[in-house]
């Protein structure tokens, strides 16, 4: 759905589902940004290789197996 499609499914909402919305989001928002100030390093959204290669290990494409800790250090050539 993009943009355009969400602004009108908003906008055939009655006023006061409208309202609850934004309420909703700006609290989303609030407790966000807090919870990011709370974080020790930086939040980022990820970008589109992320994204892929993070879509890639869940369908579990191209993991490498291992035995165990020392059998993934070999492999890792560590």
């Amino acid at each position: 759905m993009n943009l355009e499609e969400i602004k009108t499914e908003i906008m055939n909402l009655p006023i006061e589902s409208q309202w609850q919305l934004l309420e909703d989001l700006i609290k989303n928002l609030r407790m966000q940004s807090e919870w990011e100030q709370d974080l020790p390093f930086e939040t980022r959204i990820p970008n589109e290789e992320t994204l892929k290669t993070i879509d890639e290990a869940e369908r579990g494409i191209g993991l490498i197996e291992c035995e165990d800790a020392d059998n993934l250090f070999r492999k890792l050539g560590i």
